[in-house]
């Protein structure tokens, strides 16, 4: 038994749906056919939520990188209560998080330097539940202590990673952590620096942090958010990995997630400490990036490298191809049995704010153009489901019309009975058979005819079996005593001889 699979591109160069038919054939005769259809729909442009915290020079570039000529993203910002301190809120500044309907017109959310007391209950059940639908969700935190607030909150359950408490006691860090979190409790406690000499003002501003490149996992090499690493930039230079100045300690990953990047010399618990991770969580993703928005990254780099950019826009294509924003036929295979109860459901996403009273439903054969009606019930989650079952052999197509205007349809094939063409397959070929067994000097037993032992297996005639056994002439006990006897006497003469 061997199997082989073959894998081809097929283009999808138009809208709307198209129909393929393969065949499977063995010089002329057809061994196997399959039909099947392929949805092409217009590429749609990812909407960005941008939910800053507070002020941040790694937002500026973010928008640059979000808003290409092309138009592939779409990018707002608004900013969380409290984001400039005690100075009052201006009027032209939005505050207010958005509520569930509206959230749900976005395909990413981006929570950039956000402290645990900006983020209500409110907007933590909000964001769950926009990622349980589909939405994705990247969280931008590359300080310590605010990191620490998360940890076993609600934010944190439906994140790849759990954050390192700086308090607790049982922790035990690397050399290199205890000194960064020295190097923070210094940065936190009042400090007087005397700039009173040209001496001292010259070392302060010579000491600038450097910069750290991320270090790749092996999840994170073949990952399409790093592919461009791949291919060189328009100036020919080779394109680069994201090099990053501030970072949040995190303890570990969650199980099911995925460690794409981490820090090259901080360790936690034997490994290294995560930079960026990646999970599925209901019918999305969320990310954590534990750095700062890597602006810096882009200002050390020439004007004709385009590393940040490339970056940047694969993890935001990456995060919302994560969810689908268009309905969608569910089929369990598009090859169904005649005469058997197959499930079929249709998904509209909450972001379409869609009325199922307002969708028509249709089955129709393709061969005859024969329409029949179907009703749906709802399922939970935006899911409708019913029951079909397909008549008689042939090609059916589902059809989900609003107003006359086709929104989603789907194709499928019905085979004429369960499982006849398996057993047609699977049948063997008799005189093949019969051919190997006479080229061997072997006879093949017909499987429809009765056994003949006696044909095959004769016997004697009186019933008795007759059996001969033959024992060597040493096995004998009296030539075994003989022997012995013969040692013994060589040993009495070779001691009156004196020769032992």
């Amino acid at each position: 038994s061997v199997s082989k699979t073959l894998k081809f591109n097929i283009p999808i160069n138009a809208e709307g749906t198209h129909i393929f038919r393969a065949v499977l054939k063995n010089g002329e005769k057809d061994l196997s056919e399959i039909t099947w259809s392929i949805h092409g729909s217009k590429k749609e442009q990812t909407r960005i939520l941008l939910y800053q915290g507070g002020l941040d020079w790694g937002a500026r570039f973010l928008r640059a990188t979000a808003a290409p000529e092309e138009e592939d993203f779409s990018l707002d910002v608004k900013f969380a209560p409290g984001f400039c301190g005690e100075k009052k809120e201006t009027d032209n500044m939005q505050f207010d998080f958005p509520v569930a309907d509206e959230l749900a017109k976005y395909n990413v959310i981006v929570i950039l330097k956000m402290r645990k007391s900006q983020i209500s209950d409110n907007i933590a059940q909000n964001l769950q539940s926009f990622v349980k639908n589909g939405g994705a969700l990247l969280f931008i935190i590359a300080n310590t202590i605010d990191a620490g607030e998360y940890a076993d909150s609600t934010i944190e359950n439906f994140l790849p990673v759990v954050f390192e408490k700086e308090t607790d006691d049982n922790a035990v860090f690397d050399e290199n952590t205890v000194l960064f979190l020295e190097k923070m409790k210094r940065y936190r406690s009042p400090q007087k620096i005397d700039l009173s000499t040209t001496e001292k003002r010259g070392n302060q501003r010579a000491n600038v942090p450097l910069l750290t490149e991320i270090s790749l996992t092996n999840e994170g090499k073949i990952s399409p958010i790093f592919n461009y690493t791949n291919f060189k930039n328009p100036d020919g230079t080779p394109s680069a990995l994201p090099l990053f100045q501030d970072f949040a300690l995190i303890k570990k990953q969650k199980l099911g997630a995925s460690v794409l990047a981490v820090h090259p010399s901080f360790k936690a618990e034997d490994n290294s400490r995560i930079l960026i991770a990646v999970q599925r969580y209901g019918e999305g993703r969320t990310a954590v990036l534990a750095t700062d928005p890597l602006w810096r990254w882009k200002l050390s780099k020439k004007s004709g490298d385009g590393s940040y950019a490339s970056f940047w826009r694969n993890f935001l294509s990456w995060l919302a191809s994560g969810g689908k924003s268009n309905p969608y036929w569910l089929l369990p295979s598009c090859l169904l049995e005649a005469g058997n109860i197959s499930k079929i459901s249709f998904k509209i996403p909450p972001s379409l704010n869609l009325d199922i009273n307002n969708i028509e439903f249709k089955i129709i054969n393709t061969a005859t153009g024969d329409a029949k009606p179907l009703v749906l019930a709802e399922s939970g989650d935006g899911v409708f489901s019913t029951e079909i079952i397909p008549a008689k052999e042939g090609s059916y197509k589902l059809a989900a019309q609003n107003k006359n205007a086709l929104i989603a349809e789907a194709f499928f094939s019905t085979t004429p009975e369960p499982g006849k063409k398996e057993l047609n397959i699977l049948k063997p070929s008799l005189s093949t058979i019969k051919t190997l067994a006479e080229s061997s000097n072997s006879t093949m037993l017909a499987p429809d005819e009765d056994f003949d032992w006696k044909k095959w297996f004769s016997s004697d005639s009186d019933g008795r079996e007759t059996i001969k056994k033959e024992i060597p002439l040493w096995h004998g006990k009296t030539v075994f005593l003989l022997i012995i006897c013969l040692f013994l006497a060589e040993l009495i003469f070779r001691r009156f001889v004196k020769l032992v």
